[in-house]
């Protein structure tokens, strides 16, 4: 959903209100609080995917009794995918050795040091369950095609395509989400090119370079490789990491 649909979100949400409401006397609407937190939790989510949500929640015998929470919406949405019952020790092995983009997320998520030093289990499993916190929206944002720049470098790094299926047995990326996934890489491409070009390896210059390569003439195969040699062996955490481009 988008802001553009907050109005009928509202209408949705308050409609559900007032069927759990039988008295309906008039204070059964969400307060402005109770809406942003609902909207905000469930922004990835289309308003179909959502009321269809909600049907399969009101014919629930036993949680149906009770107005649906956010865990209600995201445990329907998710039930008829792999990923719905995933556990902690899962998580842990895909992020260890990932071969679909959901196995890289958990990986990033999780963070490298903690996967291969961290030798407390606890700690570990912890990290894993944060992960699984997640999901619901990490995976629905992953099935739209919604990577980061650095999530799609790290799939490449680790030689996982992300046009391939989110996680076992999931279907094949729409074309919406493989153009918006090609879309995000080739910005990420050509801004790294101008980084290359200028020399400019702080963060914060990244940043503000994302509104700038466009009118930029593109930098020439021997610009690129002659500010890579200036700054190569800058690696990650100092600088710009000429692997990830």
């Amino acid at each position: 959903m988008n802001e553009s649909d907050k109005s009928e979100f509202l209408d949705f949400m308050n409609g559900l209100s007032e069927y759990y409401d039988s008295s309906n006397k008039g204070n059964n609407k969400l307060g402005v609080v109770s809406a942003k937190i609902y909207f905000n939790a469930l922004k990835q989510f289309s308003l179909d995917q959502l009321m269809e949500a909600a049907s399969q929640h009101l014919q629930n015998a036993d949680s149906g009794q009770f107005y649906p929470k956010v865990a209600d919406f995201t445990r329907y949405l998710l039930k008829s995918c792999d990923v719905a019952n995933i556990k902690p020790d899962e998580v842990l092995a895909m992020a260890c050795e990932p071969v679909t983009p959901l196995g890289v997320l958990a990986r990033i998520k999780i963070g490298t040091w903690s996967l291969f030093n961290e030798t407390d289990p606890f700690a570990r499993r912890q990290s894993a369950m944060m992960f699984i916190q997640s999901l619901p929206s990490t995976y629905q944002r992953a099935k739209e095609g919604g990577y980061t720049a650095h999530e799609i470098a790290t799939m490449e790094k680790l030689s996982v395509s992300p046009n391939s299926p989110v996680y076992h047995n999931d279907e094949q990326p729409s074309i919406e989400a493989i153009g918006k996934i090609k879309l995000t890489y080739h910005t990420n491409k050509n801004a790294s090119e101008y980084l290359v070009w200028s020399g400019k390896t702080d963060s914060q210059d990244y940043v503000e370079s994302i509104s700038q390569f466009p009118a930029l003439p593109p930098p020439t195969q021997e610009q690129i490789e002659e500010t890579k040699k200036m700054y190569e062996g800058l690696g990650d955490g100092k600088g710009f990491n000429f692997d990830d481009r």
